[in-house]
C-alpha cells in the first residue's frame, strides 16, 4: 500500500509541510534582510536505513544578505521513521517515507529526500563445538558499502592463536599461523538457508589482524598480522556480502548465521612421503624403500620405476595400485593449503544440519543411538539439533555425509599428499612415526571431566586415543599451554589428533578416481538431495576417497603417519570409527 500512493503523498506531504512551516515562521522573515538560494539534503544515499538503526542527514543552505541557513525537519510518516531537529532519521518500522527540510528563514525554500526503512536483520553466530567466541554482530543496511551489498559485523575471538616464531610449544613450524575461517548463511523470512557470498573487496581488518577473502567468496580467512602468541581477538571484523548477488532484494526480512572454524596454515614447500619403515603399504620411491621426495607442484607419475610414486602392493588391495598419473590440480601437498585445526566437531556438525532442508538434514543425521560410542547428537527437526558433546570429534561420519559437509562450508576434502605434509612437514622422515614425529605414544586409558568442553584424557602424559573403547575424545584434547609437540599429539604446524581419535577421510592417488581430483573447493550450495556436487570430487559410490590416522579402537600402529592399509578404502554406510577434516587451498 505504501508504494502504490507513494508519489501521491509525496507531493502532500511537501505542500503541507511548506505551508505549516512559512505559517510559523511569518513573523520571524518579514522584514529581514537577505535570501536563501536553495536547500538540499546530503547522507540520503543509500535511501535504505535499518528499523532500529540511525542514518544523520545534513542540510546544505546557500543564503546571502545575512539570511539564516537553520531548517526545520519533518518526516512524512513517524511510524515509519522519526527525524531530531539535528537530522538525525531513526528507522521505526519497515516502509516508504520522506524527510524534508525546510529553511528557517524562507518557507518556500526546501528539500525532500525519499529513504526506506527496511526490516531489521537477525544475525547469529552459531559456534558449538569450536574454541571461538563470536559476538557483537549485526548487518548493517542495504547498499551502504555499494549497490547491491551489505555489511556482516562481528567481533572475533579465540585462545592459543599464533603466528610465527612466538608459537605454541607444540607447534614445531616457525613460517606458518592458525587462522579462522568465517562464512555465513542466510534466510528470508522461514525460507531456505542460503550461502552469503562475499564481495571481492571492501572488507576491513581490525588492527593486527589480516580479512582475505578468496576469488571465490565463499568466506573468509582472519589471523594475525603479525608474529605473536595466546588469546587474539580481532573486534569489528566487516565483510561485505553481495546480497543483490544471491538473490536478497533490500526489503528481505533476513536472518544470517555465521559460523567460524579454526585452521592452520601449511605454507608451500618440499616435503616427503613415506617413512622407510615398516609401515604397511607406506609410499617410498619406485622401487627402493626410501621415501619419495614432492619436489614442486603438478601431477606425479606412479610406478615402480625411480623417481616415481610407488608402495608395496602385497596385502595392500585397500590402498589400491600405484600407477597412472595424478591430474596436473591434484592437490600434492607442496602448494599452500589451509587445514582444520581439528577433527569435525559434534557441535560444528549440529551447526551444519540445523541450516539444511529437513530433507537434506534426514539424509545425513546418522542413526546411531544416543551414547554409541560417545555420539550425542540430540534432535530430529532442523533448528533443534544439538549435541550433548558438542566439543567431541563427530563419529559416524561416511564419504557422502563428509562430502556434503566439506561443499556446504566451502572447504574441500584434503588429499592423503597433504595428510602426510600436515603431519611431518618438511623435515626427513623417522621410520614408523606418529604426526608428532617420533615414535613414542602413550595411549589414552580414561577421561577426567567427561562430556565438558575441558575434557581432559588420562593419564596425564598421553598423547593419542587409540585402543580406547569408549570412544572419541574432545578435538585438541592434548594439547595445552607447555606441552611439547609429543606431548600435544600434534602435526609439525599445530594441526591436533592426526594420529588416532577418528580415522579422517582423503583423497586416495591409490585409485584413477581419486587421482583425478582437482582440488576444487565447495560453494555452499548443495544439491536438493542434499549430496555435494561439485565438479571432479569423488561421488557418493565412495570411489576415490579412503582413510588416514588411525582411530580410538585402532592399535597403536594404525595411527602412524605412513600407515597406509585404509588409504583407498572407505564404506558408504555409516561407522563409528569415520570422522573428518578438511582443507581449502591458500589464495
Amino acid at each position: 500500500m505504501r508504494r502504490s500512493t507513494f508519489p501521491s503523498r509525496r507531493w502532500t506531504f511537501v505542500l503541507v509541510v511548506a505551508v505549516g512551516v512559512a505559517g510559523a515562521l511569518q513573523s520571524c522573515g518579514d522584514g529581514a534582510a537577505g535570501t536563501v538560494e536553495s536547500v538540499s539534503i546530503a547522507g540520503a544515499t543509500p535511501r535504505y536505513v535499518q528499523a532500529g538503526e540511525t542514518r544523520t542527514l545534513t542540510a546544505v543552505v546557500e543564503a546571502r544578505g545575512g539570511a539564516t541557513t537553520g531548517v526545520v525537519w519533518r518526516s512524512s510518516d513517524e511510524d515509519v521513521a522519526t527525524v531530531g531537529a539535528d537530522g538525525t532519521v531513526v528507522g521505526v518500522a519497515p516502509g516508504e517515507v520522506l524527510v524534508m527540510a525546510v529553511s528557517a528563514f524562507d518557507a518556500t525554500k526546501f528539500a525532500v529526500a525519499a529513504l526506506e526503512v527496511t526490516p531489521a536483520a537477525i544475525v547469529t553466530a552459531a559456534t558449538d563445538g569450536t574454541y571461538l567466541t563470536l559476538a557483537g554482530l549485526r548487518l548493517d543496511a542495504p547498499d551502504a558499502t555499494g549497490p547491491g551489498t551489505r555489511t556482516i559485523v562481528l567481533d572475533l575471538a579465540w585462545p592459543e592463536s599464533w603466528r610465527g616464531l612466538d608459537r605454541p610449544t607444540w607447534v614445531a613450524a616457525e613460517d606458518n599461523w592458525d587462522a579462522v575461517w568465517l562464512f555465513a548463511k542466510f534466510r528470508v523470512a522461514d525460507g531456505p538457508w542460503r550461502h552469503a557470498t562475499l564481495a571481492a573487496s571492501g572488507h576491513e581488518a581490525p588492527t593486527g589482524s589480516v580479512v582475505l577473502v578468496p576469488a571465490d567468496g565463499a568466506g573468509a580467512f582472519v589471523h594475525r598480522e603479525a608474529a605473536g602468541y595466546g588469546a587474539f581477538s580481532a573486534d569489528g571484523v566487516r565483510l561485505v556480502w553481495s546480497y543483490a548477488g544471491d538473490g536478497a532484494v533490500p526489503g528481505d526480512a533476513l536472518e544470517v548465521r555465521v559460523f567460524g572454524i579454526e585452521m592452520v596454515y601449511v605454507p608451500e614447500g618440499s616435503f616427503y612421503l613415506g617413512a622407510g619403515g615398516s609401515e604397511p603399504c607406506g609410499f617410498r620411491d619406485g622401487p627402493t624403500a626410501d621415501p619419495f621426495l614432492v619436489a614442486q607442484p603438478g601431477p606425479i607419475t606412479l610406478g615402480d620405476a625411480p623417481g616415481t610414486l610407488s608402495w608395496a602392493t602385497e596385502g595392500c588391495s585397500l590402498a589400491g595400485s600405484p600407477e597412472g598419473v595424478t591430474d596436473a590440480a591434484y592437490p600434492n601437498g607442496y602448494g599452500a593449503f589451509y587445514l582444520m585445526k581439528h577433527e569435525l566437531s559434534q557441535g560444528l556438525f549440529a551447526g551444519f544440519l540445523n541450516t539444511l532442508t529437513q530433507a537434506q538434514a534426514d539424509v545425513h543425521r546418522p542413526t546411531a543411538d544416543l551414547d554409541a560410542y560417545r555420539f550425542g547428537l540430540t534432535g530430529g527437526a532442523v533448528g533443534s539439533y544439538a549435541s550433548l558433546r558438542p566439543h567431541v570429534a563427530m563419529p559416524w561420519i561416511p564419504w557422502s555425509v563428509a562430502a556434503a559437509f566439506a561443499d556446504w562450508a566451502g572447504l574441500r576434502p584434503m588429499s592423503e599428499l597433504e595428510f602426510e605434509k600436515a603431519a611431518r612437514g618438511p623435515l626427513p622422515p623417522t621410520a614408523e612415526a606418529f604426526a608428532w614425529g617420533t615414535t613414542a605414544i602413550v595411549p589414552a586409558t580414561g577421561l577426567e571431566q567427561a562430556d565438558a568442553p575441558s575434557e581432559v584424557p588420562l593419564p596425564a602424559d598421553a598423547n593419542a586415543n587409540v585402543a580406547l573403547g569408549l570412544g572419541p575424545t574432545r578435538v585438541g584434547a592434548f594439547a595445552a599451554v607447555g606441552r611439547t609437540r609429543e606431548d600435544a599429539g600434534a602435526g609439525y604446524y599445530g594441526a591436533l589428533d592426526l594420529s588416532g581419535n577418528i580415522l579422517e577421510v582423503a583423497v586416495t592417488v591409490g585409485v584413477p578416481e581419486g587421482r583425478a581430483f582437482g582440488g576444487a573447493h565447495g560453494d555452499g550450495a548443495l544439491a536438493s538431495s542434499g549430496h555435494a556436487d561439485v565438479a571432479g570430487w569423488p561421488t557418493t559410490n565412495v570411489k576415490g576417497v579412503g582413510t588416514r590416522g588411525g582411530f580410538f579402537q585402532g592399535g597403536a600402529a594404525e595411527a602412524r603417519t605412513s600407515f597406509r592399509s585404509l588409504a583407498a578404502f572407505t564404506s558408504s554406510a555409516a561407522h563409528p570409527w569415520f570422522g573428518a577434516r578438511f582443507a581449502r587451498s591458500a589464495p
